[in-house]
């Protein structure tokens, strides 16, 4: 993985605890709306895990967060 890809993985890892946050969804309630356990989803947000595509827009949707504004505060974030 390049330099500018592991730098983008990290900014939406970090994007995605920020959206946690601030909807204020527990891990136990993020498993539950993407059907999956809450030890799985407590590894994707350790980035012990990678997160599948699927998974992960099933997380936003669960957050109340668009696609696109989630990839452009990610992005931003490393701007």
């Amino acid at each position: 993985m390049d330099q500018r890809t592991a730098a983008l993985q990290q900014a939406a890892l970090e994007q995605l605890r920020i959206e946690r946050a601030a909807n204020n969804l527990s891990y136990m309630e993020i498993a539950r709306r993407v059907e999956v356990s809450e030890k799985t989803v407590r590894r994707y947000f350790a980035g012990e895990r990678d997160i599948p595509m699927p998974t992960l827009l099933q997380m936003l949707e669960a957050m109340g967060v668009s696609v696109q504004a989630f990839w452009e505060r990610s992005v931003a974030r490393i701007a």
